[in-house]
């Protein structure tokens, strides 16, 4: 009886679906009649609420999506069109020498890895300019001879540097509010026998935080496989913020002693703080990265230890939000050349493979 009962409400509950499945078969048996086919009833209704679901998500799948949904996707889409535009590069962008057969991977320099870069190398270069040797300065102006010597530099400080990418170009560094002092000795005498002034002592400059330097780094690739600097320094603008003279100083001559050590002063300043920044990175650093060796062993057991991975760069492009370092990637055995997996090009991402969120 109470198989019956089950049955009875399995028909109802699947013959009032029928409408809405189209192809789930119900008996059409009345249910005071349903007692004797009990057991095939139930198999039906059993079957019928199986299709049930799987035809309701159908269902529901096929409807039309509401304008919000239409809104959201559309939005989400934009977004991530914006986000990849980001990291396009120029293809006849600097990329160096390239020496890959195929590329194997790709590495993505952020915008905070590029001012770690910088404010790790920053206190390398102050320490630098520090310990600069300064050459004697001397001439003549306004018939006074002048001579400036043991020059030194001391308490330079250098707030932190601001790095911005420069699509198709490299790294374009910022920095402001530079302040150091320098001190030397100087000495000014007249020309002629009949000029009997003169002037000697120390000269102790202070150079304010309006001085500014800027430069664009560019980053390409060696022939044999490693990263290339090639920097320029664009302006280095000094601005002296006091200048003291000590020692034996004729009135008459203050002003004019001052106003040719301020100018001597911020010319040699700019002119050897230019070139020492390009001297580190062009040549001392290029120096360091030219004996990496990016080839390396992979430490599988003996017998098998014969292979090393290619992490040599095959190219480097800037785009408007990272640096774009494309690698070898390769599996090669160094005594079989030939042997390399893989052996065609893989196809790469143009972005990192996380939300921009996170990759900055």
């Amino acid at each position: 009886m109470a198989r019956s009962r089950l049955a009875s409400l399995l028909v109802a509950a699947c013959g009032s679906a029928l409408p809405l499945l189209g192809r789930c078969h119900a008996s059409s048996v009345p249910a005071a009649s349903a007692a004797p086919l009990a057991s095939d009833a139930a198999d039906d209704a059993a079957t019928c609420l199986l299709q049930r679901a799987p035809a309701e998500r159908r269902l529901h799948a096929e409807l039309p999506a509401s304008a919000a949904q239409i809104a959201e996707a559309q939005s989400s889409a934009k977004q991530q069109q914006e986000e990849e535009a980001l990291f396009d590069v120029d293809e006849d962008s600097k990329a160096g020498d390239s020496r890959c057969r195929a590329l194997g991977g790709r590495v993505w320099l952020s915008q905070k890895g590029a001012d770690y870069l910088v404010e790790k190398f920053t206190p390398e270069v102050v320490k630098l300019v520090e310990n600069l040797k300064f050459a004697a300065i001397e001439g003549s102006m306004m018939r006074f001879k002048y001579k400036a010597d043991n020059i030194r530099v001391a308490k330079l400080v250098v707030e932190k540097p601001v790095v911005q990418f420069e699509k198709g170009k490299g790294l374009l560094v910022h920095v402001p509010n530079i302040s150091l002092n320098v001190s030397m000795h100087y000495r000014v005498d007249g020309e002629d026998w009949f000029n009997p002034l003169y002037s000697g002592g120390r000269v102790h400059a202070v150079v304010g935080k309006d001085t500014t330097g800027t430069g664009l780094i560019e980053v390409g690739v060696s022939p044999a496989g490693n990263p290339h600097l090639n920097a320029t320094m664009h302006k280095f603008s000094i601005g002296l913020k006091s200048l003291e003279l000590s020692g034996t100083v004729f009135a008459g001559l203050s002003n004019f002693v001052t106003k040719l050590f301020k100018e001597k002063i911020e010319d040699m300043l700019s002119e050897k703080i230019l070139t020492l920044v390009e001297w580190f990175l062009n040549e001392k650093m290029n120096g360091y990265m030219d004996v990496l060796d990016l080839l390396i062993p992979l430490p599988l057991p003996d017998g098998y230890n014969v292979s090393s991975v290619d992490l040599r760069l095959c190219g480097v492009h800037t785009s408007t939000a990272a640096m774009v370092l494309d690698i070898s990637g390769a599996i090669v055995d160094p005594s079989r050349p030939n042997l390399v997996y893989p052996e065609d090009p893989m196809p790469l991402p143009r972005g990192p493979p996380m939300p921009l969120a996170d990759f900055d």
